[in-house]
């Protein structure tokens, strides 16, 4: 009787046990999902100061929070074009807000994805490849509609920072790239893969990621 009595005891702390681990998991926080592609500097936003750093990827004022622009809700993801008349910043871990403006800061990371400033187009553009022998941005451009706007995105490119971007057309690449057949020849195949997968549309965070893979799978052909 006493060892019935002892069994039924610890049935029940083993039951009232697991139901206590299956509450704790349950109200515990998941850690978030990191997106598949993201560089090792996804979880730190920093700035680059010169032209210089961006190339050796010498980052300035690193901070664990991600870059926002004023008047604009958190839970808003950051665009792939910021106007340089918004008002972009980084927080410190000291709480400092440090701007990011265009005499100051050449471009930024923020979640994995890098952006530089292009005078040409006042704006901090997100770049889809970062090295030579061509870098390539996207350029967001609005389209006013009946009963909705909707938004296509260029691929814009440049054989050297700092010179003015041209759009990735047939003409472009013929005029430019006359010298180097087989890098034209890339092109001219990356041209018709962008517009297959329909990154000539509205392109969204997530679908950025596979755009820049995509990219760079044909300039490393």
């Amino acid at each position: 009787m006493v060892l019935l009595k002892t069994m039924f005891n610890f049935r029940q702390q083993s039951i009232a046990m697991h139901l206590f681990l299956v509450i704790t998991t349950l109200l515990m926080p998941s850690a978030p999902k990191a997106d598949a592609g993201l560089p090792p500097l996804y979880d730190t936003a920093g700035i680059y100061k010169t032209i210089d750093d961006f190339v050796h990827e010498r980052v300035s004022l690193s901070s664990p929070y991600q870059v926002k622009i004023k008047q604009v809700p958190f839970w808003v993801r950051l665009p792939l074009n910021i106007d340089s008349n918004d008002v972009a910043y980084l927080r410190q871990p000291d709480g400092k807000e440090e701007k990011i403006q265009p005499d100051a800061a050449f471009g930024f990371v923020t979640r994995g994805i890098k952006y530089m400033y292009i005078p040409g187009q006042k704006k901090y553009l997100a770049v889809l490849n970062e090295k030579a022998p061509v870098y390539f941005f996207i350029k967001e451009k609005y389209i006013s509609g009946l009963k909705m706007d909707s938004v296509d995105d260029s691929l814009l490119y440049t054989r050297n920072l700092g010179a003015p971007l041209k759009a990735l057309t047939d003409a472009n690449i013929q005029q430019d790239f006359a010298d180097n057949k087989e890098l034209a020849n890339r092109l001219y195949l990356l041209r018709l893969a962008v517009i297959k997968k329909g990154f000539d549309g509205e392109v969204h965070r997530r679908a950025f990621l596979k755009y820049r893979q995509l990219v760079q799978q044909y300039l490393a052909l």
